[in-house]
């Protein structure tokens, strides 16, 4: 089965982030607080960011080659109704969508569903994921530029487009 966090790895919340409130893109997670999230500004940062080009067909042939998807977040149950949205507009591929509060879930998570692959952007997720056999591919984000870890690979290398 192949798993999938959304923000920033599907979702394209940091442009919208840098554009509209000049969020530094250089630290994770953004600089904005948890509550940011559930705030009626947070959930629409959600729902009109756009995707990332080319993510749903990427996960719709992983999902078809590897089962799945299941999509493994640390959004707020509050933005259910949002991501389902944003996910089915988008032509992303149905799935359960799992919500987590941090890193460690999210790999247990993956433990549960039988993951053999994640496409994550949070660091630490992406270390637990690869040092636990799962096969990570991560975007090119300034704060994934530091990752060395056998069985995670960086999306932009994968695709052979450098930055």
């Amino acid at each position: 089965m192949v798993i999938s966090d959304i923000c920033n790895t599907l979702a394209d919340i940091n442009s919208y982030l840098r554009r509209v409130f000049d969020v530094s893109l250089d630290a994770y997670p953004a600089p904005v607080s948890k509550d940011f999230w559930e705030s009626g500004t947070g959930l629409a940062v959600l729902y009109k960011a756009q995707p990332i080009p080319g993510a749903a067909g990427c996960l719709r042939e992983l999902a078809q080659k590897l089962g799945g998807p299941a999509y493994v977040t640390c959004r707020p149950k509050k933005a259910e109704f949002v991501t389902r949205r944003w996910l089915q507009v988008h032509g992303f591929p149905e799935g359960p969508v799992i919500y987590c509060r941090d890193a460690r879930e999210k790999l247990a998570a993956a433990g549960k569903l039988g993951a053999v692959m994640a496409l994550e952007d949070d660091p630490e997720a992406v270390r637990l994921y690869a040092r636990n056999g799962i096969t990570v591919l991560y975007p090119d984000w300034p704060y994934t530029r530091d990752i060395d870890e056998p069985n995670a690979y960086r999306i932009a290398e994968v695709m052979g487009i450098g930055r």
